[in-house]
């Protein structure tokens, strides 16, 4: 994590966004690094893409700009959600709309059945 974020993080405005709540050790890598670390919101199904977007827009706003979101889609640590198929559609347009990159946390992904994640 500590390599991911320092190769990543290069321009003083660059924020990271992480779920509320996260797994520690991608905070505790950031704050050795002095990333500022913004929350968003962790729902039933997963990130909130509206309060990420919403992070996004504040970001700009104040001069920033979210430039990675951390994100772990099958069983979050430490909310144990998985985020349906639908919502990482989203996930990716608004990655792509604001030119954020994502760091995907999938440590769990192989407990979960194929057919869930990747319908026919």
């Amino acid at each position: 994590m500590l390599l991911t974020l320092r190769a990543l993080f290069r321009e003083a405005g660059d924020v990271l966004a992480v779920a509320d709540p996260c797994f520690v050790g991608i905070v505790g890598a950031a704050r050795l690094l002095d990333i500022p670390v913004v929350a968003v919101h962790e729902g039933d199904n997963g990130l909130d893409i509206d309060d990420l977007s919403a992070r996004c827009r504040e970001a700009h706003a104040a001069g920033r700009r979210v430039r990675a979101c951390y994100v772990a889609p099958d069983f979050s640590n430490p909310g144990g959600v998985r985020m349906p198929l639908d919502l990482r559609r989203r996930l990716l347009d608004l990655a792509a709309r604001e030119d954020l990159l994502l760091i995907e946390d999938n440590a769990y992904g192989f407990t979960a059945p194929r057919t869930t994640l990747c319908p026919a």
